[in-house]
């Protein structure tokens, strides 16, 4: 099965909008929890990087369990994609986070 070129171009802008929201939204709560509620001391360094991974893996274990609830039955074909897809959100998200916050 071949993906269309019209295709590589909707996923290739899709990951594009959804990383530009994700750090977005990052940013948002950096700001929200250092400026307004003052929760995160910008001061001494941030998150770090043991937090940053502990968040991640939560975030990314609810993001797989949402996307196999809504599969449904297509889970049990997809679940090595899925294992894939999870760890690459915790690296993805630990970067993001560490980074940011």
């Amino acid at each position: 099965m071949a993906i269309d070129r019209d295709d590589k171009i909707a996923l290739g802008l899709m990951a594009t909008i959804a990383t530009i929201l994700i750090v977005g939204i990052l940013f948002i709560a950096r700001w929200l929890f250092a400026g307004v509620l003052g929760i995160i001391n910008l001061d001494t360094g941030g998150v770090g990087w043991r937090a940053a991974f502990w968040s991640a893996t939560v975030i990314s274990f609810l993001l797989v369990a949402t996307f196999a609830l809504i599969a449904g039955d297509g889970v049990i074909g997809e679940f090595g994609l899925m294992i894939g897809a999870y760890f690459l959100m915790v690296v993805f998200f630990t970067i993001a986070v560490a980074v940011i916050l």
